[in-house]
């Protein structure tokens, strides 16, 4: 019995060696395994204190390149005209301040990573139009330097033509994607608190007053609009050539017809300021227009050839349009209108109305069908029964 108690000692002795050493052995894999937490801890904390450093050093850079970008880089721009050089480097400059814009998006507490890739995109894109409405404006300021005469016969400068081509491409863009082109002037937080109605009217209000800058081009295509509305109140068809065909519009603003007879009319709204009358050669640009659409169109009888301006015509432009038997109607003042078009279908009888910012508004003649009128407001439109032409499907 006493050599089975020595066995039985030996080998809860052993039991027992065998615990303390799993103990211990377990014991250093849970200091290991704290150890290793710990240093993965104090290596995450590092690179987010890292990362937050080089957010606070992103955000100093960001506000230190754009202080500079707009009063150093703004003078390089004004001065550096001629000197290509020059230009060259503000423009490595800005393209620099975009990749501080990016790397904000993506590197911030809470990334925007699908921002940062937009706002790539359209960062691009933008230094490309900058790059080349900046090399046409320096290549046009060359141009009048050496030949100041030159100017007479400009209506817009390159800046207001490219204002205007950018505001025919934002529209366009509207267009493009579906979207009411009245959110360009109510925006989202008013658009939830109106009524459709008001929403349109308000819309309408600031497309009038001035609540976005009116570009010369978009104020010529208005004068159009109204030299239009002026022929239609005395019952003729109009078809608005120059804002259809944009650029592509051979010198004819509207096509006016009644009774067998037509009227080719280019419409002028010129800058007092500017001091610069209609000129001659577009006294021989609307003669040619009436020829050309005579032939074009096997008209028999000539067009009338009509030019109207806000402004008025130089001597040498009166003689020529006495001796070309084009008429003539100066200081034709641009005064606020009813502007909303109240169309019926002809074929299905539906009643239509359009706002001058809406994708059809020229396509619309006012006069083919009794009951078509133009409206000075939306409610007025709507008590006649008309509805708005744009149905939108968006969610704002």
């Amino acid at each position: 019995m006493k050599g089975h108690g020595y066995f039985w000692a030996i080998l809860i002795g052993i039991g027992a060696i065998s615990l303390i050493i799993n103990y211990i052995n377990e014991n250093q894999r849970t200091k290991e395994l704290y150890h290793q937490t710990i240093d993965s801890l104090r290596k995450e904390r590092s690179e987010h204190l890292s990362s937050k450093k080089r957010i606070e050093e992103l955000e100093v850079e960001k506000d230190r390149t754009k202080l500079f970008v707009e009063s150093t880089l703004l003078d390089w721009k004004k001065f550096g005209a001629m000197l290509p050089s020059l230009r060259e480097w503000s423009d490595k400059v800005r393209c620099e301040y975009d990749s501080i814009i990016e790397a904000h998006l993506r590197n911030k507490s809470r990334p925007a990573v699908r921002s940062a890739d937009e706002v790539k995109k359209a960062l691009a894109k933008a230094r490309e139009s900058k790059k080349e409405a900046e090399r046409l404006t320096a290549q046009l300021a060359i141009y009048e330097s050496q030949a100041p005469w030159l100017a007479q016969f400009t209506d817009y400068s390159v800046e207001e033509i490219i204002e205007g081509l950018e505001e025919e491409e934002e529209l366009k863009e509207i267009y493009q994607k579906g979207e009411d082109p009245v959110s360009l002037f109510v925006p989202i937080k008013e658009w939830k608190e109106l009524s459709v109605t008001e929403r349109n009217q308000r819309a309408l209000d600031r497309y009038w007053n001035s609540s976005r800058k009116k570009t010369a081009w978009s104020a010529g295509v208005q004068y159009e609009r109204f030299i239009g509305y002026q022929y239609e109140s005395q019952g003729f068809k109009v078809h608005y050539h120059g804002a259809l065909e944009g650029r592509e519009d051979l010198g004819i603003d509207l096509v006016c017809s009644k009774n067998g007879h037509t009227h080719i009319v280019q419409c002028k709204r010129l800058s007092e300021q500017k001091g610069i009358p209609v000129r001659e050669n577009v006294i021989a640009q609307v003669y040619g227009s009436a020829l050309f659409y005579a032939m074009e169109n096997d008209v028999k009888d000539m067009p009338a050839a009509v030019l109207i301006t806000n402004y008025e015509c130089s001597e040498m432009a009166r003689k020529f349009a006495k001796h070309l038997g084009v008429v003539l109607r100066e200081r034709f003042l641009f005064k606020p209108y009813p502007c909303i078009k109240c169309n019926i279908s002809r074929t299905t009888g539906e009643k239509i109305y359009h706002l001058p910012f809406d994708q059809q508004y020229d396509k619309i003649s006012i006069g083919d069908v009794e009951g078509d009128f133009y409206a000075s407001s939306i409610l007025e439109a709507e008590a006649a029964g008309f509805r708005r032409a744009f149905r939108w499907t968006g969610n704002a």
